[in-house]
C-alpha cells in the first residue's frame, strides 16, 4: 500500500470515530432517557433516533472495514427495530444490555486490535447472540462470565488523537454552531435597529409638517387670536422646533451606530462562515471506496470521477447533502451503470462511468451534477408507472412532454427497477432525495436519454445564514420570495395575459410564460374588488405585478397584490412540530417585529405545472368492499411458512400454503392468486423453476412472484430476475414491513 493510500485510510478512519462517537453518544443519552421513563410518541420518537443511529453506525463501519463494530450493530439495530414494531418491551435487563453493547463498541473503536486472542472473539459472539435473542423476546439472564468484559483497552484514545493536525485547532463543530446562531441572531436586531433609523425619520418628518402647518395657521389666522393666543402658539413652536432639532440629531447617531453596527456584524458573520466552511472533499473522500464496493458487489466495472471537490460549503449543508448524494450514486451503480458484457453488446466502454462535480455558482449557489454514461431513463416504464399509481390520467399521456415525465421519478412509489430487492426497487429514494435538498433550500432536476446516460442536478446555497428576498403581499397576506430563484418582479399590462392550450399565460421577454395568482397556490380567499382589478375591470387598472421565478430554467409567473420591499433575512425553521409544511420553508422576523412566511419556490412551481387533480374511479361499492386479495405461499420449512402466513394474514390478505414448488404450480393453475411468495432452496422444485414454469404459462405469466430467500449472492440475485421474480428479498435482512411494503407495491 502506497503512503499516499494509507493516509488516505488514516483520514478516512478519523472521519468514522467522530462520526461513530456522535451516534454512540445519541443513542447512549438515549439509553438514560427511556431509564427515566418515556411513553407514548415521545418514546416511540426517541427508539426510532436510536435506530437510526445504529443503522448509521454500522453502514459507516462497514465502509472503513470495522467488522467487528459491523457485527454488533446489526443484532443492535434488529433490537430497536423490534421495539419500534412493539414486538418486544423494555425491561431493565434489556437496557443493561444495550449499554454493554455500546461499551463494547467504544472498547473495539478505542483498540480495535486487542479482540485477537479466541476467547475473546467467543464472548464477542456471545454477546452479538443475546442481542439476537433479545430481538426475538428471549432475553436471558446473562452469566457471571458473559458479563465479564469483553476487551480491556490499553488506551482510551479519542478521534482527535488519531491524527494530530500541526498549526490548527480542533473544536468540537457542536460548540461552534451556537456561536454562530448567535452572530445569525444578530440580524434580526440589525434589522430592527434599521427600522428604528426609519421610525425615527416619520417622527421628523411628522414634526416638520407640523411646523409647517402650525406656520401656516399663524400667517392666515394669527391677527385674529389675543397676545395670550399668540404667546402660546410662539411657545409651541419654540418647543416642537427643539424637538426637531433633537429628533435630527438622534436620526444622525443612530445612523451611524446602525452604519458601524452593520459593519461590525457583517465582519463576524463572515469570520463566523469562515470557521464552518468546509471543502467538499470531506464529505466526498470515502464516495470512490463507496462506488467500488457497491460495483464488486454487482459484478460492475466503475469507477468515479471527482471535480470541483476543493469549493467550500457550509458544514450544516455538506451534511444534508450526503445523503442525497449517496442514494443518486447508488442508483447510478444499481440502476443505470450496465454490466460489462451489456455494454459491450451497446458499443460502449466496459468500464462505465459516474461524475460528481461541484461548481460555485452566481447568487451564492452550489451546483452539484451526478451524471452516468449508463442506460439512461426508460420514459415509458415511468409514465407506465405514474398512471398506475393515479398520478396521470390515461388520457392525458400523450400530451406530457419528457421533462414532466422525468418528473415523476421524484414521486414516491416510482421506480423502473426490473426487481424489487433489499436495496432498491421501492421507488423511495428519490423522493426522499428531492425532499431532502429542498428542505434545505435547494433544488434538483433531471435529464437523461436513452441509451446514452442520466444527469442529475442540484442547486443549493452555499450557506446557512443569511438570503435576500422580496417582500411580497397577495390576498391580505404578506410572504418573503428568495432572491436564489427569483428572475424578475415586475408590471404586466394587462394586455400581455392571454390565454395557452386554455391556461392562463403572460407574455415576458417575448416569451409566454405560465401564470397563476400566488393566493390561488396557496388556498386563500381573494376579494371580488381584488379579482376585477387584477383582470383589469377596473379603470384605474393598468397592470399587475408579478414575481417570475426560475427553477432549473423554467419560468413561471406568480401573480401578487403587491411587491413591497427588498431584504436581508435570516429564516427559522418552524420547530419540530411543524417539520413540513408545505410551500412554506421558514419564516422570517422583520424589523417591525411582523413574522412572515418565507416560500418554498419549488413547492409553488410543482404545484402551477401539475396536471389536473385526477383519481382511478372506484367501483360503485366502494374501497372498502374491495375483493380481498389472496396471496399463495410456497415454503418447505414449516416454521417459515406460518411466519409468512401470519404476517400476511394480519395485514388483511386471504392465504394459502404449498409445501415445494410443485404443490404450488399445481394450487395455483387450480386457484386464483393475486401474488405469490416463494421461497428458492426447496425439494422437488426451486422457487426459480417454479418462477419460470409460472412466466412460460400463459395463465399465469403475470403473477407476481416475490422469493424471500436466504441465497444473498450477486449471482442468485441475477437468477431471479432471470427467472421473472418482480421481487428478491433476503431472509438475513427480512423485515415484516419490507414485505409487506413490497406486496402492496405488486398489488
Amino acid at each position: 500500500m502506497s503512503t499516499q493510500d494509507q493516509e488516505f485510510e488514516k483520514r478516512l478512519l478519523a472521519t468514522f470515530l467522530i462520526e461513530a462517537e456522535e451516534h454512540i453518544r445519541s443513542v447512549s443519552v438515549g439509553l438514560i432517557k427511556l431509564e427515566k421513563g418515556l411513553s407514548g410518541e415521545v418514546l416511540n420518537a426517541r427508539i426510532e433516533t436510536m435506530f437510526r443511529d445504529v443503522h448509521s453506525l454500522k453502514g459507516a463501519a462497514r465502509s472503513v472495514g470495522q467488522r467487528d463494530v459491523e457485527a454488533l450493530c446489526h443484532p443492535l439495530e434488529s433490537v430497536f427495530s423490534a421495539l419500534k414494531r412493539h414486538e418486544i418491551v423494555l425491561m431493565p435487563g434489556l437496557i443493561d444490555l444495550l449499554h454493554d453493547s455500546l461499551n463494547v463498541i467504544n472498547q473495539v473503536l478505542a483498540s480495535p486490535q486487542s479482540v485477537t486472542s479466541s476467547a475473546d472473539r467467543g464472548k464477542l459472539r456471545g454477546l452479538i447472540t443475546r442481542l439476537g435473542e433479545a430481538a426475538k423476546g428471549k432475553l436471558e439472564k446473562p452469566t457471571a462470565a458473559a458479563a465479564e468484559r469483553l476487551v480491556k483497552p490499553d488506551s482510551n484514545l479519542s478521534a482527535e488523537e488519531v491524527i494530530p493536525l500541526a498549526g490548527s485547532l480542533r473544536v468540537q463543530a457542536n460548540r461552534l454552531d451556537p456561536m454562530l446562531l448567535q452572530a445569525e441572531e444578530l440580524i434580526i436586531s440589525k434589522t430592527a435597529f434599521g427600522q428604528r433609523v426609519l421610525d425615527c425619520y416619520d417622527i421628523q418628518n411628522e414634526l416638520q409638517a407640523c411646523l409647517a402647518e402650525l406656520s401656516q395657521w399663524k400667517r392666515n389666522r394669527g391677527t385674529g387670536c389675543n397676545d395670550q393666543s399668540l404667546e402660546l402658539l410662539s411657545l409651541v413652536e419654540k418647543r416642537m422646533t427643539a424637538l426637531e432639532s433633537r429628533s435630527d440629531s438622534l436620526k444622525g447617531n443612530l445612523e451611524r451606530d446602525h452604519h458601524d453596527m452593520t459593519r461590525l456584524l457583517d465582519e463576524h458573520l463572515a469570520g463566523m462562515k469562515q470557521l464552518i466552511l468546509m471543502p467538499v472533499s470531506v464529505m466526498a473522500e470515502g464516495f470512490p471506496k463507496f462506488i467500488r464496493d457497491l460495483a464488486r458487489d454487482q459484478r460492475k466495472d466503475v469507477s468515479l470521477v471527482m471535480q470541483g471537490t476543493d469549493m467550500e460549503i457550509d458544514r450544516r449543508i455538506l451534511d444534508e447533502l450526503k445523503d442525497p448524494l449517496i442514494h443518486l450514486l447508488r442508483n447510478c451503480v444499481d440502476h443505470a451503470i450496465q454490466i460489462p458484457q451489456e455494454r459491450v453488446s451497446n458499443n460502449k466502454p466496459s468500464h462505465g462511468t459516474i461524475t460528481l462535480s461541484f461548481l460555485q455558482r452566481e447568487n451564492h449557489q452550489a451546483e452539484i451534477k451526478v451524471s452516468d454514461d449508463g442506460r439512461g431513463i426508460d420514459l415509458d416504464k415511468v409514465l407506465a408507472k405514474a398512471i398506475r399509481e393515479g398520478l396521470v390520467n390515461p388520457e392525458d399521456r400523450d400530451s406530457l412532454t419528457p421533462d414532466a415525465v422525468t418528473f415523476f421519478i421524484f414521486h414516491s412509489g416510482i421506480s423502473t427497477s426490473e426487481v424489487i430487492t433489499d436495496v432498491s426497487g421501492r421507488g423511495i429514494g428519490l423522493a426522499i432525495v428531492r425532499e431532502k435538498v429542498e428542505k434545505s433550500g435547494g433544488t434538483i432536476s433531471v435529464a437523461t436519454k436513452k441509451g446514452e446516460g442520466t444527469e442529475f442536478r442540484i442547486l443549493m446555497p452555499l450557506t446557512f445564514t443569511t438570503f435576500r428576498g422580496v417582500l411580497v403581499s397577495d390576498a391580505g397576506h404578506s410572504f418573503m420570495i428568495p432572491t436564489t430563484n427569483l428572475e424578475r418582479v415586475t408590471m404586466i399590462p394587462h394586455e400581455q395575459k392571454v390565454s395557452l392550450e386554455n391556461k392562463k399565460a403572460v407574455i415576458f421577454g417575448g416569451e409566454h410564460l405560465a401564470s397563476v395568482r400566488l393566493a390561488e397556490i396557496l388556498n386563500l380567499p381573494v376579494t371580488a374588488n381584488t379579482i376585477r382589478k387584477s383582470e383589469g375591470l377596473e379603470a384605474d387598472s393598468g397592470g399587475s405585478p408579478y414575481a417570475i421565478v426560475n427553477i432549473n430554467g423554467r419560468l413561471i409567473a406568480f401573480q401578487v397584490d403587491e411587491v413591497l420591499s427588498e431584504h436581508q433575512f435570516l429564516m427559522k425553521s418552524l420547530g419540530k412540530q411543524l417539520r413540513r409544511v408545505r410551500y412554506i420553508s421558514g419564516a422570517t422576523v422583520l424589523g417591525t417585529g411582523q413574522v412572515v412566511p418565507v416560500l418554498n419556490v419549488a413547492d409553488l412551481v410543482n404545484s402551477a405545472l401539475k396536471p389536473r387533480d385526477w383519481q382511478p374511479s372506484e367501483s360503485p361499492t366502494g374501497a372498502s368492499e374491495r375483493k380481498q386479495k389472496q396471496i399463495l405461499v410456497a415454503e418447505d420449512s414449516i416454521t417459515s411458512r406460518m411466519l409468512l402466513k401470519n404476517i400476511l394474514e394480519s395485514a388483511g390478505y386471504i392465504v394459502n400454503t404449498a409445501v415445494d414448488g410443485v404443490d404450488a404450480l399445481t394450487r395455483a393453475k387450480e386457484g386464483e392468486f393475486d401474488l405469490l411468495v416463494s421461497d428458492v432452496d426447496m425439494p422437488r422444485m426451486n422457487g426459480f423453476e417454479l418462477t419460470r414454469k409460472i412466466r412460460h404459462d400463459s395463465r399465469l405469466k403475470e403473477l407476481p412472484v416475490v422469493l424471500v430467500t436466504s441465497l444473498s449472492k450477486r449471482e442468485d440475485h441475477e437468477q431471479g430476475i432471470e427467472a421473472g421474480a418482480n421481487a428478491y428479498i433476503i431472509k438475513s435482512n427480512f423485515e415484516q414491513s419490507n414485505l409487506l411494503e413490497v406486496v402492496r407495491k405488486l398489488i
